[in-house]
Order: C-alpha cells, then structure tokens, then sequence
C-alpha cells in the first residue's frame, strides 16, 4: 500500500515502506552504487524546488538516454496560451494544482519519459502516487542560497511576488523539503553543470547514454 508524504513535525519517511531514498553528491561520484531499474520502460521524474535547474537538466538528461523530455510548466503554458503567472491570476493555486495534476496522470500513461515537474506538485497525495508508480523519482536539491541567486530576478515565480520573496522562499524550503525527501527514490545533490547531474542520473539508473 503506497504510503502519503505529509508535512510533519518528524521525518515523514518515519514508518513508510515507500519512502526510500539514495543521497548522492557529485563530489563524490566514484562511491556511487548503482541501482538497475528493471522495468524497459519507465518514466523520470524529477522533482525539486523551483530553480534548482529540473528543466534544464531534464532535457539533457533525455537527449542523453534517448528519452523524450517535457516540462509541466511549459506544457501547462503551451496547452493555455498563457504564462503560469496568468494561470495562478485567473484561477488560483488551487485551479493551477488541479492541472498540473490532470496532466501528471495524462504523462503517466506514456513511457520514456523525463518529467521536470512544478516545484508544488508534491504536496498533492494523488500526484504522489502517480509519479511513484509510474516510474523513478529523482530528488534535485541546492542550497537555499543557491537558489535565491537563481530565482531571485525571475518575474515567473507566482509564489514569490511578495514583500519579502527570500523569506517566502525559506519558508516554501522548509514546508516541501521533508515532502520531496519522502517522496524521492533518490536524492541528487546538483553540480555545477547539467552535463555531470544528468551523467549521474544515468548512472544511478544504470541506463545506457547515447554516444
């Protein structure tokens, strides 16, 4: 029985047989024990907080392996024609959640598939449940400063248009972090290139990278 990831007090992996994880770093990739995924077809999702680099990495981690990439963000924008600040201007998180999740069950569906998916879509116990059983989860994680740099300038960030977006920032860090460790099959700790994050994902899976 799959088991939800909730926001807690505690570890939310506390007691949850499907709540297992792998932390990697790129500083040490020649200790990497790599986990052979048995399934010929299967999806990549990969999961994280927003500019942590899912959609670039993503599409060089599919060019790599021969899979097809799609961003939920930009499919989100290219089926409305408009921008996911306008989603979340017309219909609210809430009408934006219930998109993302229809399409996350549409990607489901397919195969060889890497998914950069919406920084949110975990706090949704039935998008949880279908990137879990539909394919491998891939956590990307930075530090908290890194990703102020990256997202610091965006006028793409809905969550942020605040008074104060660094703190809005930590605080969306600390409510999703224990969600995306328990939800992760493995964590991935980013490098400096997307080049090396992806060659590790490769690896990790034990998938075989187009020369």
């Amino acid at each position: 029985m799959f088991g939800f990831c909730y926001i807690a007090s505690v570890h939310p992996c506390q007691d949850q047989v499907h709540c297992n994880f792998e932390l990697l770093s790129f500083t040490n990739t020649n200790t990497i024990s790599s986990v052979s995924v048995q399934q010929t077809n299967f999806n990549i999702y990969l999961i994280g907080p927003m500019g942590v680099g899912k959609t670039t990495v993503g599409s060089r981690l599919a060019k790599l392996i021969g899979y097809e990439f799609l961003d939920t963000d930009n499919e989100l924008e290219r089926r409305t024609g408009v921008t996911i600040s306008h989603i979340f201007e017309l219909e609210g998180e809430e009408g934006f959640r219930l998109r993302e999740t229809r399409l996350l069950e549409e990607i489901a569906k397919r195969n060889n598939y890497v998914i950069a998916t919406g920084g949110g879509s975990v706090l949704s116990d039935l998008n949880q449940k279908t990137i879990k059983q539909s394919g491998q989860v891939i956590y990307l994680t930075a530090s908290l400063e890194f990703l102020w740099e990256r997202v610091r300038y965006s006028k793409k960030r809905p969550l942020l248009n605040t008074q104060d977006p660094y703190i809005r920032l930590k605080q969306i860090l600390k409510q999703r972090e224990p969600i995306y460790d328990c939800v992760a099959d493995h964590i991935i700790q980013i490098s400096s290139t997307s080049e090396k994050t992806a060659n590790t994902i490769a690896e990790l899976l034990n998938i075989q990278v187009n020369s």
